[in-house]
């Protein structure tokens, strides 16, 4: 039986993110690649003021340590799927 690519490995995980956290992804990186040179620091605001999400229901710090973990998880499922030979 052919082995999973890591990549494929990654969706499961990411399912198992809640709507916040895939939300917050998504819009940070759709934000990104409309405008290239964009902050996370700005993409955030963006997001909080779109969502209307105030200080009171999720604080700026671990909004940004949520984008930086949920980056770094998928960056790093893409790079194992780049670096494995089929």
């Amino acid at each position: 039986m052919p082995s999973e690519k890591k990549l494929i490995e990654l969706i499961p995980k990411m399912y198992r993110w809640n709507f916040e956290n895939m939300s917050l992804f998504v819009f940070i990186k759709a934000q990104q690649n409309v405008v290239p040179t964009i902050r996370i620091d700005q993409a955030i605001k963006n997001y909080c003021k779109y969502f209307n999400i105030s200080e009171d229901d999720w604080d700026y710090d671990s909004i940004r340590a949520t984008y930086i973990r949920l980056q770094k998880e998928f960056l790093n499922g893409c790079k194992h799927e780049t670096t494995e030979e089929d």
